[in-house]
């Protein structure tokens, strides 16, 4: 029997700030759903910095977050994380040292780290809310994100593969 691959599932945000709660929303329905056994699944702020230890022992790297892209609110996009791809907190992310900083920062040390794949959602506010409160587009994306991550790592299970896409999908009303 050959040794099973472990993916780690990271969904950023803050729920207490509108929108930037999208990826702990996600990660709340993929809990919802039920996950294979060899996904692990992290929800909350974190760090770039804390990120690159997190991603030891993992073989592949989910990141979903409300990532600024300058897209129609609700739209979401699935990339292969790349330092070029992340520029700081420019885009990507709403967090001080996001993804974008850490692979750089791993890129310079040298630092090995497994394939990630970054799902972003396009914010329409992100604002204290004091609760979980998304815009409507945001909440049909993040089902939307959701079940197709579900898909994937169900899938991934099954044949042991990763598979690292780029997909651009608008939600509709």
């Amino acid at each position: 029997m050959g040794v099973k691959s472990k993916t780690l599932v990271l969904c950023l945000g803050n729920p207490l700030m509108g929108d930037d709660g999208a990826g702990v929303a996600v990660a709340r329905m993929l809990k919802k759903l039920g996950l294979p056994p060899s996904v692990d699944l992290l929800e909350g702020e974190i760090d770039g910095l804390y990120f690159l230890g997190l991603a030891e022992g993992y073989d592949k790297i989910i990141v979903v977050d409300a990532a600024e892209m300058n897209l129609e609110p609700g739209t979401w996009k699935a990339f292969d994380a790349a330092p070029e791809l992340l520029k700081g907190n420019s885009g990507l992310s709403t967090h001080q040292f996001g993804l974008g900083e850490a692979l750089r920062l791993a890129e310079k040390l040298k630092l090995p780290l497994p394939p990630i794949k970054v799902y972003g959602i396009q914010p329409q506010s992100i604002r204290f809310t004091g609760k979980m409160q998304l815009t409507g587009a945001v909440a049909r994306a993040v089902r939307s994100v959701a079940e197709v991550l579900h898909k994937e790592l169900t899938a991934s299970q099954l044949a042991g593969s990763f598979p690292l896409s780029r997909e651009t999908k608008r939600v509709p009303d």
